[in-house]
Formats: C-alpha cells, structure tokens, sequence
C-alpha cells in the first residue's frame, strides 16, 4: 500500500506547479520547466495512485530518482546520464516544487 503522505506531497507539489503555471508573466522558458516538472509529478503520482513502481515504469523510458543523499539522477532505460543536480533541484525549484526521497 502507498504511504498516503506521499501521495499528499505529492499532490500538494503539483497542485503548486499548477497554480504557478496558470499565473501571469512566466516567461516561455520557465512555463516550459513548469510544465515538464508538472507532467513529472503527474506520471509519479499516477504511479503510485494504481500500485505500479515508478521505477519499473521508468525502466521503459527517462526515470528521476533520488541517490541516498538527496542528489536527483537521471536514467534513460538502464543507462545513467549525466546531469547536473543543481540545475535539475533548480528546475524543480522554479516550479514550485521540492524533490523528496521516499
């Protein structure tokens, strides 16, 4: 069963992206951002909403995961990318939400 705190954070986020990208003057990078980070957190959301892993649906396309000290990681498929953690905790930032280990 999922934890129905997560699945609160994670709501609480997205409902958060949602209202920063319906509010005026964000430019078209930044709503770009938003709304990736939006469509992240739906994806994970839904996830978990129907008792799937995240990680195993991920395992088919790019996956988000946090390492055990909070740094984001990216994987396509199996294959880890290399990305900046600052820029992805930033881009998360910027969108109103926050990357959660759990």
């Amino acid at each position: 069963m999922v934890h129905p705190g997560i699945v609160s954070a994670l709501a609480g986020q997205l409902a958060s992206v949602n209202a920063r990208l319906s509010g005026l003057g964000l430019g078209p990078d930044s709503a770009a951002i938003s709304a990736a980070v939006a469509r992240s957190l739906r994806r994970t959301l839904a996830c978990l909403l129907q008792r799937r892993s995240p990680r195993e649906v991920g395992s088919a396309g790019f996956l988000l995961v946090l390492d055990g000290d909070g740094n984001p990681r990216v994987h396509f498929r199996s294959q880890l990318l290399p990305s900046s953690a600052g820029f992805v905790l930033g881009a998360f930032r910027a969108a109103g939400a926050e990357l959660a280990p759990g």
